[in-house]
């Protein structure tokens, strides 16, 4: 059998094989299926690349390929395509077959989409004909010298002055004729001038109204168009669709499936935002804790020394009011001098200013009984 790129069989005996074509470093027993994936000819020899179908690769010579391929007296056997080829030739097959069925039903579209087209009738054309069948063209051809005359018309009767001059001049005639001949010609020009106008302004009226109905009749073709085409276009979008998701597999049920999964990690996103924002909030908060903690601690030691002061301060002062006691008793008793202390720290406990008075007089007497 001639060997080629691309063959799968049975080896009827084992085989060595290499990393490069000459080399031999491996082998493949009988019985095992290889693969040619490549050949080489290095200095007139023919080398194969062989793939061990579940194992590795390498090289061996074409000669010890083929003779392993035929085995001691036997043959090996040839196989044929792996299932994996098979399955991915079917789908192969079957995207052909597709994408031909797809080009087949988008041509039919494109041709009836312009038979549709090519059928109606251009709008030029539109135009022209529901233009002759209002007369328009006819009413354009009458207005058209009713307007030439009223022009010439109203030339004539703004040169009238200078025309009657002209025509007088060097005559006998009298200042008060020539205004004569004046009024009786300017008469004349205006009335053919309202004359015409008139016919002017009622073929006028006629063509803006005829003008007026050809616009509403291009705009209900219009419309009949529309509505005509929309089956039309309905089938191409809807093909449009299916073509796009039958050649790229995105089917309604994947993104359907993508949308949700968008959805959720939305959702995660936004839990994730709202938790670490949770957790910015008690960081904040715990800071705030240390802070009030170290305030209210310097404030506690504050406050006991400045307790310890006035404990000290109160002990001088009872001190220094039992000796004012006992200067001013004289020869008292000290169940008097007693009675007089609890008299007076009774006194300072229920009325705070005389407590402030009585801390300055003992203050002034402690020089005294110093």
């Amino acid at each position: 059998m001639a060997l080629s790129v691309g063959q799968t069989f049975k080896l009827g005996k084992g085989i060595r094989t290499g990393v490069a074509p000459g080399g031999s470093q491996f082998g493949v027993g009988a019985g095992q299926s290889v693969k040619i994936i490549g050949s080489r000819n290095v200095g007139g020899q023919q080398f194969f690349d062989i793939k061990h179908i579940g194992g590795g690769t390498g090289w061996t010579t074409g000669a010890g390929l083929q003779a392993a391929f035929s085995g001691s007296g036997g043959a090996g056997k040839k196989i044929g395509p792996s299932a994996e080829s098979i399955v991915a030739k079917a789908a192969e097959q079957k995207i052909l077959k597709q994408q031909a069925g797809l080009k087949k039903e988008g041509a039919a579209i494109q041709s009836e989409f312009e038979q549709f087209v090519s059928g109606q009738e251009a709008v030029p054309d539109l135009r022209r004909r529901l233009g002759e069948e209002l007369g328009i063209p006819e009413l354009s051809a009458q207005l058209e010298p009713l307007r030439q005359q009223a022009l010439k018309l109203g030339g004539d009767l703004f040169r009238l002055p200078g025309d009657v001059e002209a025509r007088t001049r060097g005559s006998l005639i009298t200042e008060s004729q020539t205004r004569l001949l004046e009024q009786r010609a300017g008469k004349e020009l205006g009335a053919q001038l309202r004359d015409i106008s008139l016919a002017q302004e009622l073929f006028a009226g006629q063509l803006t109204g005829a003008q007026t109905e050809l616009v509403a009749e291009l705009s209900a073709f219009g419309q009949q168009y529309a509505r005509e085409l929309l089956p039309l276009q309905v089938k191409i979008t809807s093909f449009s669709e299916r073509a796009a998701r039958e050649s790229s597999s995105f089917s309604t049920a994947v993104q359907n499936t993508l949308n949700a999964s968008l959805q959720g990690i939305q959702r995660l996103s936004d839990i994730a935002e709202n938790e670490l924002q949770r957790i910015h909030d008690m960081a904040l908060q715990e800071q705030q804790f240390v802070n009030d903690l170290k305030k209210i601690s310097a404030q506690g030691a504050i406050s006991a020394t400045a307790q310890g002061k006035q404990t000290a301060k109160e002990a001088e002062k009872n001190n220094i009011l039992s000796q004012i006691s006992k200067s001013l008793a004289g020869g008292q008793s000290a169940q008097g001098t007693a009675g007089l202390q609890a008299m007076s720290r009774k006194a300072l406990a229920q009325y705070p200013q005389f407590q402030k008075e009585i801390d300055a007089l003992v203050d002034s007497f402690r020089f005294i009984v110093k």
